[in-house]
């Protein structure tokens, strides 16, 4: 009996010798036997000294720019305009009046201008003792200014004088009108309107010049 029992411990010494000779003879160097070594099926990729790869960037925004018109800026010219106005009146005095006028505009709503005034007056005298036809011819110059209220309803003012005839012996003189009032103009395109302006004399005289009201149409082309 132990007898076996010893040929059974060789036999299992054998057995194990073997077997760690066999794992030693299929693992090199500085491995790790099969049995302990595990596969990582996500092996660590090696460090790469290379630097990592910067995403472009975006060049600034351009600087801000001002707004700008690009409307041309007007000269003086450009903010003149001429034309003028007419007037008729008829009864003991009948009158025509021709007034063409040079004007600048300071702003859009703001307008001031010179003018020249002819007109022509026909009447009866009948400061002597038979009637007299007079027909006078009367000239002057007047200075206006003119401010738009409301979608072409303005006011107007200005000053008149006027060198005309006093009487039938043709003898002159100088009488100064100071007139105020408004009207109203309407566009035709571009520069240009008609207008239509009511005015009272506020220095009235004796010889019905300018007798209120004054009723003026007249028109206004820029240049």
């Amino acid at each position: 009996m132990i007898i076996r029992i010893w040929v059974l411990c060789v036999l299992i010494m054998a057995t194990a010798g073997y077997s760690y000779s066999q794992n030693r003879r299929f693992n090199l160097p500085g491995q790790q036997p099969d049995t302990l070594r595990q596969d990582n099926p996500n092996p660590t990729p090696p460090p790469n000294d290379t630097p990592p790869h910067e995403a472009p960037q975006s060049p600034p925004p351009p600087p801000k720019q001002k707004v700008t018109d690009n409307k041309p800026k007007e000269t003086f010219w450009d903010r003149t305009f001429t034309g003028g106005g007419f007037g008729l009146s008829f009864g003991n005095y009948t009158t025509i009046t021709l007034s063409p006028q040079f004007g600048y505009r300071v702003t859009d709503k703001f307008w001031v201008g010179v003018g020249a005034t002819y007109n022509y007056i026909h009447y009866r005298d009948y400061s002597y003792n038979t009637v007299v036809t007079v027909n006078a011819n009367n000239y002057g110059g007047r200075v206006f200014a003119r401010y738009i209220i409301w979608k072409g309803i303005f006011v107007h003012v200005e000053d008149e004088i006027l060198n005309l005839q006093s009487d039938s012996k043709n003898n002159r003189l100088w009488i100064n009108s100071a007139l105020g009032g408004g009207g109203y103009q309407q566009a035709l395109g571009g520069k240009s309107s008609v207008y239509i302006v009511a005015l009272i004399n506020f220095t009235p005289n004796k010889y019905f010049v300018n007798t209120s009201p004054v009723i003026r149409f007249g028109f206004n082309i820029g240049l």
